[in-house]
């Protein structure tokens, strides 16, 4: 499961890695040591994005030892930081690990009493490092937040294991909706210390974001534009999945047009109330499965299409990078070539024929990663034994045989086993 909490410490290195380049001219021996732990930072925030994408794929042997890597790293980090910006992601960084801990535990049966006593400590720890102290006169919309957080935390020390990622996830939710409040907090406007790594805010005239992120709950909407900060969640509840689909069947049915009315609908779900600057530019960071969607063609609340409204650029999420950029190696691969049926599949012209080619591939991959392959060849190729590969923790499975696909219906199409 990826989620954001590792944004808000990039946030709070990005200022101060600012800070320090500024002053490379003339490093003094302190300087050189801050300069150290932020680069420290940002080495352990990238593995501990890492770890997140390993559990999510369902490797956790290879997490369990990234865990530990990351676990040395932090220690390490603790006896030379300096600065408040610093100290202050040292303690995101440390909640950041124990949230992944849990997830390990909670991958492997229930999570432990320690992992969680320790996430709420260090859930509080976090939250004051973050904001800091505030005046809940002068600032009702934190206090009221604030409130929230007490609460939910009290339900989550005596949640049961079963009930505590919803609540865990909401913990985020509103520690980000704390950090983007409005009026100033210790002085500062709340854009100048969150943000995000792709766009420092302020951002410059004319010129606003719409950042997303897709986790297995809820989509998370960002909107940037000048010093302001709007956070949103819409929840998916399968509503949204659905209104995905029907707006890409109604591109491919109506050549390309789509319809107005699913355009509408899921316009007003991702795009909310966003005002892009007349002449403006609006660039928009998806995720996931918001990537095969395009912008362009979803409609405004004034029943406008997007593109009409401003002029649309695509930047890369660090998520979206981050699966791309130095893939894990391959614990396990499952292999399947030419499956033995003489079947054939309703729509199909013609029996499926032998695949002698996808047999010497399979062979290959065997002899390429003889440690960690498992091959499966013709008549022992079976749907269960391929569903059962998919179900387990298999780092790769390769497939070589027979499929089809309709590209009018995509959901007809699969493989032919």
């Amino acid at each position: 499961r990826l989620d954001y909490r590792w944004w808000r410490a990039r946030a709070l290195v990005d200022a101060n890695l600012g800070n320090v380049d500024a002053a490379l001219a003339g490093l003094s021996s302190a300087e050189k040591i801050a300069q150290q732990s932020a680069d420290l930072v940002a080495q352990i925030d990238s593995r501990l994005e890492r770890i997140d994408l390993l559990i999510e794929a369902g490797s956790h042997s290879i997490a369990a030892g990234q865990v530990e890597s990351c676990a040395a790293l932090i220690a390490q980090l603790n006896n030379q930081v300096i600065g408040e910006d610093l100290r202050r992601a040292w303690s995101l960084l440390r909640r950041r690990l124990s949230e992944l801990q849990m997830d390990l535990a909670a991958a492997n049966g229930s999570p432990s009493e320690h992992h969680l006593s320790l996430l709420t400590q260090l859930d509080r720890e976090a939250t004051d490092a973050l904001i800091g102290p505030t005046d809940d006169a002068a600032d009702p919309v934190a206090a009221e937040l604030r409130r929230s957080l007490r609460l939910v935390r009290e339900r989550l020390a005596s949640a049961p294991p079963q009930a505590q990622g919803p609540l865990l996830e909401e913990i985020h939710v509103l520690n980000t909706r704390l950090a983007v409040s409005g009026g100033p907090v210790d002085g500062r406007q709340p854009a100048s210390r969150f943000g995000v790594a792709e766009f420092p805010l302020p951002l410059p005239a004319g010129v606003s974001v719409l950042r997303f992120f897709v986790s297995q709950r809820a989509v998370y909407r960002w909107q940037f534009q000048d010093q302001d900060i709007r956070f949103d969640v819409i929840e998916r509840d399968g509503e949204l999945d659905a209104m995905l689909t029907e707006f890409r069947l109604s591109l491919v049915d109506s050549n390309g047009s789509g319809s107005p009315v699913v355009a509408d609908n899921l316009g007003q779900l991702l795009l909310g109330d966003i005002d892009p600057p007349a002449n403006g530019r609006l660039i928009v960071v998806a995720d996931r499965q918001l990537w095969a969607i395009p912008f362009a063609a979803l409609r405004t609340r004034d029943a406008r299409y997007l593109v009409e409204a401003a002029a649309l650029e695509y930047a890369p999420s660090l998520a979206s990078m981050s699966l791309s950029a130095e893939p894990a190696a391959i614990a396990s691969m499952a292999i399947f070539a030419d499956p033995e049926s003489g079947e054939t599949r309703s729509g199909a012209e013609q029996p499926r024929r032998a695949l002698p080619h996808a047999r010497i591939e399979a062979a290959q991959l065997t002899q390429l990663l003889p440690d960690v392959s498992t091959a499966v060849i013709g008549a022992d190729v079976t749907a269960e034994r391929f569903l059962a590969s998919l179900a387990a923790s298999t780092s790769a499975v390769h497939f070589s045989g027979h499929g089809n696909f309709d590209f009018q219906r995509p959901e007809r199409g699969g493989l032919w086993l």
